[in-house]
């Protein structure tokens, strides 16, 4: 799983209900933006991923992340806050998506979170959708994967790929990371993170897991006793690696990002 190239991939968690528009991106700094450099984009409350052409500005395809008819499936004609939220999307070195279905947003304590896959590319034969409105029912779509992941109520909230192609998953209320295979989503190792409640991620160039410890206050159903906020990291690339604490900061933070220069 070496990196091969580099899709210029922005992805934009769009908390509507919030107000709120963060995100990450991965991106070839080399090349203007052109037709066929995609975006995947979450839309939160709906649970669905759109795919935009950034050359273009047009959405070309729209995913299905959760079956909107499981219990606590989000259902875009009410009006009150969503169960399901599609927030934190990464994308890896061959321009897939990961993105999580998370219950950050929920007074419901006993969802399962989920994972989904989205490939950048595909077949000529697949069943895949064909434009924003062209949306496939739930586990229809070729392109997409979906594993549950964690335990009911753990809550995954961090998202992130290292340096190896692996993909990484903080749990909000779990309290710890847990690294999948990108080809079977099965777990293959887990942090505990103590007292801190995982809320965004990075891996820098030397493969160090950056996050971000949050005390939202969300779900009201979550134990936030004890928690530890600020900046935290450990090695992806240890077996049974240790968390250190980054002293240079104070507070309560939302997101974070490594520059190129780490």
């Amino acid at each position: 799983m070496k990196r091969r190239k580099m899709f210029l991939a922005i992805a934009v968690s769009m908390f509507m209900l919030l107000g709120l528009l963060p995100g990450v991106a991965v991106a070839n700094n080399e090349d203007p933006i052109s037709p066929g450099d995609f975006a995947f984009i979450p839309n939160s409350g709906e649970a669905t991923v759109s795919r935009v052409d950034l050359g273009t500005g047009e959405a070309v395809a729209r995913y299905r992340t959760q079956d909107p008819d499981e219990p606590g499936g989000a259902h875009s004609s009410r009006g009150d806050m969503y169960n399901w939220m599609t927030g934190r999307l990464v994308v890896d070195f061959d321009g897939n998506a990961w993105a999580l279905n998370t219950t950050a947003y929920s007074d419901v304590p006993n969802l399962q979170g989920s994972m989904v896959r989205i490939l950048a590319e595909g077949s000529e034969s697949e069943n895949t959708s064909q434009g924003h409105d062209d949306i496939l029912d739930f586990g229809d779509d070729d392109r997409v994967t979906f594993w549950e992941i964690g335990e009911v109520g753990e809550v995954p909230r961090a998202v992130t790929v290292d340096n190896n192609g692996f993909i990484w998953v903080g749990f909000y209320n779990g309290r710890y990371f847990a690294k999948y295979d990108p080809d079977t989503g099965e777990r293959l190792q887990t942090v505990d993170v103590g007292e801190r409640m995982p809320y965004d991620a990075k891996v820098d160039s030397e493969g160090t897991l950056w996050f971000v410890s949050r005390n939202s206050g969300l779900p009201s159903w979550a134990d936030h006793s004890g928690i530890q906020t600020g900046i935290f990291s450990f090695s992806t690339t240890d077996t049974d690696p240790e968390v250190d604490t980054y002293t240079g900061f104070s507070g309560n933070p939302y997101g974070i990002a490594v520059d190129a220069d780490d």
